[in-house]
């Protein structure tokens, strides 16, 4: 008879979190204004590699923030899909993307998007068992997947990371097929943080990991360290940024940022960016390394020489107000709304004048705006602005 009940609660409490669901989707979906993306400059197709989650709020919705999806130059509502997909969705485009088209590689992986790449052929992981099982375990071996997207073929290896750590951490996945390059922070049994890179062949796998450069050496520099926001994971150079905490009160501090760095995977070894005392970005493309130098309401694009030390300046790009203070650091990353990718200038700001994103691609070489353009109501009577904050963005460089 308890067999009964138990079946009997299940499919209850199934049947009430099904119906709960629909009632919420209901009652969201009424008030979610209709929307599109208004090209004022350009060509609408160049927003395309553009991928991003943002929460949307305005009056008539109350106390019921929806969660906006940009994708392929289209706009929904994660709250419109099914119960299932809202479920499966990691608010993080490159996750959901892996999850939607290549499910069966997917299990029994983390879901962290830097813990992935994906080239024309292949999709590459690298994890720990403590990103998949809560209670951890073996902290020093390494698991790494790759996919061939053409014929569907997956291969799994168990390598070892040959250190004293206590916690390892993997930051970033780089790939030049068969070599695999990964940045993993690793923790040491004295509480002292390093940020290591290794490296790892497919097609002539060993059971250990190369140990190539620890970066927190070779910096010289206790600070925390920082990556540029990877899209193209394909790249030559990996983006760094190091900064300390400075504390402006007991409960309130800012980071200062303290030096820009690039690690050349090609030739394994670590490159100071000469800096300026203006603010800075610090960007990769095609094997290349740019500098932007942000003035007052505009940004200079210098593209670094081969000594990596002397620049030439490309041009000047306008920014609006909000966008030339200091990059903002979010977790492990810097430069989420400003990047370059094969030779454009990719960027999101909120001028003054405008509660939602103003979307931009420019050509660094001629300056010319490919694309501008932002999120509008479709019902222009609708006189109510609703505010558009985006917390994931991402551009897909399969669709540049």
């Amino acid at each position: 008879m308890s067999k009964y009940i138990k079946l009997s609660s299940i499919i209850l409490f199934i049947a009430i979190t099904l119906t709960g669901f629909g009632l919420y989707k209901a009652q969201a979906s009424g008030k979610q204004p209709e929307l599109k993306i208004v090209t004022s400059q350009g060509k609408p197709e160049l927003i395309e590699p553009v991928q991003a989650y943002g929460f949307l709020s305005h009056y008539s919705a109350g106390n019921y923030p929806s969660t906006l999806k940009l994708n392929n130059g289209s706009l929904s509502y994660l709250e419109d899909e099914s119960f299932f997909k809202q479920l499966d969705s990691n608010i993080n485009p490159f996750t959901d993307h892996l999850i939607s088209n290549y499910r069966s590689f997917m299990r029994g992986k983390s879901r962290q998007a830097n813990q992935f790449a994906e080239t024309d052929q292949y999709i590459l992981y690298a994890g720990l068992q403590s990103d998949v099982f809560f209670e951890g375990g073996n902290q020093n071996e390494v698991t790494l997947a790759t996919l061939n997207k053409e014929t569907e073929e997956e291969e799994t290896f168990s390598v070892q990371l040959e250190n004293d750590s206590s916690y390892n951490e993997i930051r970033a996945i780089y790939v030049d097929y068969p070599s695999v390059t990964l940045l993993v922070r690793t923790h040491s049994r004295s509480d002292k943080l390093n940020n290591v890179v290794y490296t790892f062949d497919v097609e002539n796998p060993e059971d250990r990991l190369t140990e190539e450069v620890n970066l927190t050496r070779e910096i010289g520099s206790d600070d925390s360290l920082y990556i540029g926001k990877p899209f193209d994971q394909t790249e030559r150079y990996i983006t760094l940024q190091t900064a300390r905490e400075n504390m402006d009160s007991m409960y309130t501090y800012t980071e200062e940022v303290t030096g820009y760095y690039a690690y050349d995977i090609k030739e394994k070894e670590v490159i100071s960016i000469p800096s300026t005392e203006e603010n800075m970005r610090l960007f990769t493309d095609n094997d290349k390394l740019y500098v932007g130098k942000v003035a007052k309401d505009n940004m200079g694009i210098y593209e670094l020489k081969d000594d990596n030390q002397n620049m030439t300046l490309l041009g000047k790009f306008e920014l609006s107000p909000s966008d030339t203070s200091n990059d903002a650091l979010g977790y492990n990353h810097f430069n989420q709304n400003m990047t370059i990718l094969n030779g454009k200038l990719y960027t999101y700001e909120y001028p003054e004048d405008m509660n939602r994103p103003l979307f931009k691609v420019t050509d660094i070489r001629t300056q010319e705006i490919l694309f501008s353009g932002t999120i509008e109501q479709k019902d222009s009577n609708n006189e109510e602005s609703p505010f558009i904050d985006i917390i994931e963005y991402r551009l897909n460089p399969m669709a540049n």
